[in-house]
C-alpha cells in the first residue's frame, strides 16, 4: 500500500513540475519561450492588437500558429498617411555582430490601400518575436508580440 502511495505521489509531483518547467513536451519538441504578458491579444475579428504610445491603431491578421522557417503572411493595418516600415526582432535571441539582435525584414510588402498591406516574413528560429511597424519616420510606431513555434 505504501509503495502504491509513493508511486502516486511521485507521479503527481512529476506531472506538476513538468507542466511548469522549460523542458520538452511529450512530443519531444522543446518548449518555446513565451512572450509572457507582452504577447499581443486578438480583437473580436481575430486580428492581433498592436501596442502603441501614440494615436496609431495597429491590427495584424495572422494565423493562429506561426512556425519557424515557414513563410507567414500577415495582413497589416496601421493608421497614418506616410511611408510604412516593418521588421521583426527577437529580443531574447543571441546578440550578433555590432550588438544587434536577430532581425527579419519582410520578403514582400504589398499595399492594399493607404492603411493596409500584405506582409510576408520567415522567422529563422522559434521564440518570442516583436513585430515593429512605423510610419512618419518613426513618429507613429508600435509593436505586436508573437510566439513563433518550432517547425514540426
Amino acid at each position: 500500500m505504501r509503495l502504491g502511495y509513493a508511486i502516486l505521489v511521485a507521479a503527481l509531483v512529476g506531472a506538476c513540475t513538468a507542466s511548469t518547467g522549460s523542458g520538452s513536451r511529450a512530443t519531444g519538441i522543446p518548449m518555446v519561450p513565451l512572450c509572457g504578458s507582452q504577447t499581443s491579444g486578438r480583437d473580436v475579428d481575430g486580428a492581433l492588437i498592436g501596442s502603441t504610445r501614440d494615436s496609431t491603431t495597429i491590427r495584424v491578421a495572422a494565423a493562429q500558429e506561426i512556425r519557424a522557417t515557414l513563410e507567414t503572411a500577415f495582413q497589416w493595418r496601421m493608421t497614418g498617411n506616410s511611408t510604412f516600415n516593418v521588421y521583426a526582432e527577437a529580443p531574447d535571441g543571441p546578440v550578433g555582430a555590432w550588438g544587434r539582435l536577430p532581425r527579419v525584414d519582410p520578403s514582400a510588402i504589398e499595399p492594399i490601400d493607404t492603411e493596409t498591406w500584405n506582409v510576408r516574413m520567415t522567422f529563422p528560429t522559434a521564440g518570442c518575436w516583436r513585430l515593429h511597424s512605423e510610419r512618419a519616420g518613426g513618429k507613429l510606431a508600435g509593436d505586436v508580440w508573437i510566439n513563433v513555434l518550432p517547425r514540426t
